[in-house]
């Protein structure tokens, strides 16, 4: 089974564990969820609009500046300039795409929301135009700002089939 995929189910169990069971001394709170929730859609919004125009900085100002991006292939991205750059090299190879997000649950705890979902990305690649048609899973760490605002801490996005 790939490294990766095992990791991701690993870190998805200890969250449904924090999540079931109050490890960390607080209480899950809705009102939190509904606050985070906001934040955490219009930032979805952007990512897929970032895709959409080929934005780099747009997706990069996403993250805290300490955020990271683990990337289909194991490799990690640290920071909003690493992001950036990763994220330039994916428009210059891989040109726009049309994106979906879907959010299929969050959990609050504390400062940090843990979000998953499933994700759709048809990429129209340069210069011939041709494209292709990526889905998958993703995996993301929201940070809560002194604003009251939300960032991504941490992403991993995980293709359902490099686990079987």
């Amino acid at each position: 089974m790939n490294k990766l995929f095992t990791l991701f189910w690993m870190v998805w169990t200890l969250i449904v564990m924090a999540s079931t069971s109050d490890i960390s001394g607080q209480a899950i709170d809705s009102a939190r969820i509904m606050q985070a929730r906001p934040f955490i859609d219009a930032s979805n919004l952007k990512w897929c609009e970032a895709n959409r125009i080929g934005d780099p900085k747009l997706l990069a100002s996403l993250f805290v500046e300490e955020g990271a991006l683990l990337t289909r292939n194991g490799r990690v991205w640290r920071g909003r300039a690493a992001i950036d750059s990763l994220f330039t090299s994916v428009f210059a190879a891989n040109g726009t795409s049309d994106m979906t997000i879907t959010t299929l649950d969050i959990w609050v705890v504390d400062s940090l929301a843990y979000e998953y979902g499933r994700f759709t990305q048809k990429h129209h690649r340069p210069p011939e135009g041709d494209s292709t048609t990526a889905t998958g899973m993703y995996f993301e760490i929201w940070k809560q700002l002194p604003d009251g605002s939300w960032k991504i801490l941490r992403d991993a996005g995980i293709d359902p089939d490099k686990g079987k």
